[in-house]
């Protein structure tokens, strides 16, 4: 055998096709990839803020522990841990409200 020929080969007839499903082969794995990269830092996100509530509500309860300590118990204690509590609550909701100014006019920015 001194020569072998296979024919010729068309690939111009497919040429558009087949770059069309190699572009969406390629985009599929791309959003594949940026949507497990997006979960990722929305579950990261949601783990900071969770992480954020319970630090803040451990310094409260420290904050209420510790003014306990401070009080003249000899005096009406039922009285003395009212005023504790409500002082305590008071600065809770003024520095949650403050927080959420801050934080509605970041949104707005």
């Amino acid at each position: 055998m001194l020569w072998i020929d296979i024919g010729g080969i068309e690939a111009e007839t497919f040429g558009e096709e087949i770059n069309n499903q190699r572009l969406e082969r390629w985009a599929v794995d791309w959003r594949g990839d940026a949507e497990v990269i997006r979960a990722y830092g929305e579950a990261n996100r949601r783990v900071l803020k969770e992480r954020a509530r319970a630090t803040a509500q451990a310094e409260i309860i420290t904050s209420i522990a510790n003014s306990f300590e401070l009080v003249n118990w000899q005096d009406d204690e039922v009285a003395n841990l009212r005023r504790i509590i409500l002082s305590r609550t008071a600065q809770l909701i003024e520095r949650l409200l403050e927080n959420d100014m801050k934080q509605s006019g970041k949104d707005e920015a």
